[in-house]
């Protein structure tokens, strides 16, 4: 946990938001944002500090022992491969995390794959170290991202509950495998908002916290209009979906 919580603390999610996506992204202290329903949370992913993250990795034995760039530990390297699909959407962020993690001394091989080949290896195979992929869109989320923090994708289980994506299905890692089932297990057990909302807040603090799914930015809604007519315009909670009703005319 504490390779992650330094891998998070070392990324700049405001110079992603700025200098990749042109200031047209927010960033994410969230695995999901605070503006969709339920997703209230006490525990924000951590802040950027790079000199932290350092020093947290040192702190537990992650050094460079032999001056080759990559730290080490017990004799094992910390480098891994980040998998991706090959679409042009992920090619700058991963290039500037793959740098990112260069000069916090952790090596990162590239699999970039085509988009079917990608949903074989993560989905059906589970043959992966780390992806960068985006969360799902309206209507799943927020509903389905946090069922599938379940923390099995059995299939066959008894009781017909399971993740069908083996990503978000380690994000509850600060919490023991039992804990995690029992609590997402109340998503298919209560229908009283009050409860929902705990269940809610305690996976997204426990998600936040495991640093095991790293948000980078929330992708943000526009609209171009006339404004010689209209006076602005106000979103609503669903993507791609404009709302008359919220269109004021000057």
């Amino acid at each position: 946990m504490n390779v992650r919580t330094a891998i998070q603390m070392s990324l700049d999610k405001a110079a992603v938001a700025e200098n990749i996506y042109s200031g047209l992204r927010t960033p994410a202290d969230s695995v999901m944002p605070s503006d969709m329903p339920f997703c209230k949370y006490d525990t924000r992913t951590p802040e950027y500090n790079f000199d932290e993250a350092v020093k947290l990795l040192e702190d537990n034995g992650w050094k460079d022992s032999n001056g080759d760039g990559v730290r080490d530990k017990n004799g094992t390297e910390l480098s891994y491969t980040i998998t991706y699909p090959a679409t042009g959407v992920y090619d700058d962020v991963v290039l500037y995390y793959q740098q990112t993690m260069q000069e916090l001394g952790i090596e990162v091989k590239t699999d970039p794959l085509d988009l079917m080949t990608f949903f074989d290896k993560v989905f059906s195979q589970v043959n992966y170290e780390m992806t960068a992929y985006m969360s799902y869109w309206f209507p799943y989320n927020p509903y389905t991202f946090v069922a599938n923090m379940y923390p099995s994708t059995d299939y066959t289980a008894t009781d017909g509950i399971y993740s069908t994506d083996p990503q978000v299905a380690k994000a509850l890692a600060s919490m023991s495998d039992n804990e995690a089932k029992e609590l997402i297990k109340g998503l298919y057990t209560y229908d009283d908002n009050a409860k929902i909302q705990e269940i809610y807040t305690k996976a997204l603090n426990s998600a936040n916290e495991s640093s095991v799914i790293i948000p980078l930015n929330y992708r943000n809604e526009y609209a171009v209009y006339n404004s010689d007519k209209i006076a602005s315009y106000t979103f609503n909670s669903i993507p791609n979906h404009v709302d008359v009703a919220a269109i004021k005319l000057k």
